[in-house]
């Protein structure tokens, strides 16, 4: 009966097509996660955070499981979005771990940030709490450049060779390695660059090398110019008179101190320095207070100090620029970057009328493995 095929093959078709139609899907596994939310947070802050799931075709529901450090888990269902809230009473680096499932299989996505150490909302009260703070740091690795620049004009008599050697005078340091602050103990290299006076200096030498160790009482030093060339030479040191002295001026304690004497702090917007999380402050100092802290410095090592020249150089630096910028860990409050920048512009020079002096120099320090374990031995 050929006529009834075509009947046949449609019956036949219509049959397949509800099959398959009643089939259920094949469930979808969720492959990725990710997470939103702040790199850096305050101790109380209450946060959301907020997460998505790939493919958009993944089954639902799905079955959220939010771990972070210091809280309690969170398990909650939903589709391909879901949130949590967290606070956090503790500063430091915390973890947000977030689980996502269903029958199918399993993805999970780790989130880190910060919790900063809260400050007082008025930039001095914070700087004086950060320059508190600095007491913390035993060890560090630092990293030091200074540039240094000088510029004179108008001398005449006995310092006209001086006027021509300093014209336009600049020189730069740079100064590398680990130190102890409860020791006192350090091992440093450095290079020192004086301009045209460098090849003078140095033999030839495109640029004084130096080392310097110091461990207990005795010092080690080697360069790569003079008599003693590339050899260690030994001295003895005083010891210090506690086991934690501000008196070294490579100690952090003893920027704390000057930053406590600001007139004048400015917060910035925060930045990282390196991988760290920071506060940003610019700090401006009195340059007479400077020069106070450099006397008391100089008279805790037994130096005499002339006061009637201490008020000649207070005069002098009456109009002085001096600047500090501070970069601080959030979490712990720590300097982890310094730039003091100082300008003098003297429009007459003492004892030299009409002569004039331009000094600006820059020194920046950045501190890297702090209270990292530390040994620091003498030179064999």
């Amino acid at each position: 009966m050929p006529k009834h095929y075509p009947a046949l093959a449609v019956i036949l078709i219509a049959c397949v097509l509800v099959v398959v139609g009643c089939q259920q899907p094949s469930p979808v596994a969720p492959t990725e996660v990710t997470i939103a939310g702040p790199r850096a947070i305050d101790v109380g802050q209450s946060v959301t955070f907020a997460a998505a799931i790939e493919p958009v075709t993944t089954t639902v529901p799905l079955t959220y499981l939010w771990e972070a450090t210091g809280n309690t888990p969170i398990s909650v269902t939903s589709g391909l979005t879901g949130t949590a809230t967290f606070t956090w009473a503790e500063p430091g680096e915390h973890t947000v771990t977030l689980t996502v499932s269903n029958a199918s299989g399993k993805t999970s996505r780790a989130y880190r940030f910060v919790v900063a150490r809260p400050l007082p909302a008025d930039p001095l009260a914070a700087i004086e709490t950060t320059a508190d703070q600095q007491a913390a740091i035993k060890t560090q690795h630092m990293d030091m450049n200074m540039q240094f620049n000088l510029k004179l004009d108008g001398l005449t008599g006995d310092q006209a060779q001086a006027a021509a050697l300093f014209k336009n005078f600049r020189a730069n340091l740079n100064l590398s390695g680990d130190m102890d602050n409860v020791k006192q103990d350090f091992d440093l290299k450095g290079d020192l660059d004086l301009g045209p006076l460098t090849a003078f200096l140095t033999q030839g030498e495109d640029m004084l090398e130096f080392e310097v160790v110091k461990v207990g009482d005795k010092m080690y030093t080697k360069a790569n110019v003079g008599e003693t060339a590339g050899e260690w030479q030994e001295q003895d040191v005083p010891l210090p008179t506690n086991t934690e002295s501000t008196d070294n001026p490579l100690n952090p304690e003893m920027i704390a101190s000057l930053l406590k004497q600001s007139s004048q702090v400015e917060k910035f917007a925060d930045e990282k320095i390196g991988a760290v999380d920071t506060y940003h402050f610019k700090v401006k100092l009195n340059p007479e207070a400077l020069i106070d802290s450099i006397a008391k410095l100089a008279q805790s090592t037994g130096a005499a100090v002339d006061e009637t020249q201490l008020t000649e150089v207070n005069k002098i630096l009456k109009d002085a620029v001096l600047e500090v910028d501070v970069w601080v860990g959030k979490q712990d409050l720590l300097i982890r970057q310094s730039k003091i920048h100082f300008n003098l512009n003297l429009e007459d020079i003492p004892d030299q009328p009409g002569a004039t002096a331009l000094i600006d120099l820059a020194l920046t320090t950045t501190a890297t493995k702090i209270n990292d374990p530390v040994t620091i031995t003498a030179p064999k």
